[in-house]
């Protein structure tokens, strides 16, 4: 996947829909701990406040932690094929034209799934703080976005401060970390070349948070002429 000049152009020209309310999703399909038959996994989802289309505001949706599926449709439902058995879940989230997520509670959704056997225990465990990276996404930049990349991710039942839980990432050898919850904006990832990421979500001792899957992840990016 290439991010470039062209498809930022695109969703500049686009005309914003204006909303009363803040943009939200609700998964309708599957059920939190429904067990379906499979291989192939239907989603279903209702959205308000909140039209996606073309070149405009979409939906990011993650089976498990594989790349998210960008999804410029507001009604049809989106299929995942050949879904293995056993436990998974599906997180959905509502983004800007540009990919950034809104960070209202009510444009992030997540269930627990099973495929033919619920014999384990459900992937998240929805008390506990969950972590989703967004962007950068693995892929190739190019162009003006490479220019500017952009660090953005969600959180769930948990809140950041200087004191307490925070983001902490490594790039490309050098720590940084986040204390408030929206975008950073890379000026040291420019460089054409491979970069390497590595994200976590730590507690007011530095120590990772636990209780959850993918509360590290490692990602690389390309950033290309």
């Amino acid at each position: 996947m290439i991010f470039g000049l062209a498809a930022v152009n695109c969703q500049k020209s686009q005309t914003e829909h204006k909303f009363n309310g803040p943009p939200a999703v609700t998964i309708l399909s599957p059920a939190e701990g429904e067990v379906l038959s499979g291989p192939d996994v239907t989603v279903k989802f209702k959205l308000k406040n909140f039209v996606a289309y073309e070149g405009g505001p979409h939906l990011h949706l993650i089976l498990d932690d594989n790349p998210y599926i960008s999804y410029e449709k507001s009604v049809e439902p989106y299929s995942f094929t050949n879904v293995h058995p056993g436990a998974h879940a599906l997180r959905v989230f509502l983004t800007k034209p540009s990919g950034e997520s809104y960070k209202n509670p009510e444009a992030f959704a997540i269930v627990n799934f099973y495929v033919q056997q619920n014999t384990e225990a459900p992937l998240f465990d929805l008390q506990k703080p969950i972590l989703t990276v967004n962007l950068p996404h693995t892929g190739y930049y190019k162009g003006w976005v490479g220019d500017r990349i952009e660090f953005d991710f969600l959180l769930k039942n948990i809140r950041l401060s200087e004191d307490g839980y925070h983001i902490h990432y490594i790039l490309d050898g050098l720590p940084y970390d986040v204390y408030k919850y929206e975008p950073v904006y890379w000026d040291n990832a420019r460089r054409i070349g491979t970069h390497h990421l590595t994200v976590q979500l730590l507690d007011g001792e530095n120590k990772p948070v636990t209780g959850n899957p993918y509360l590290t992840v490692k990602r690389s990016f390309i950033v290309v002429e």
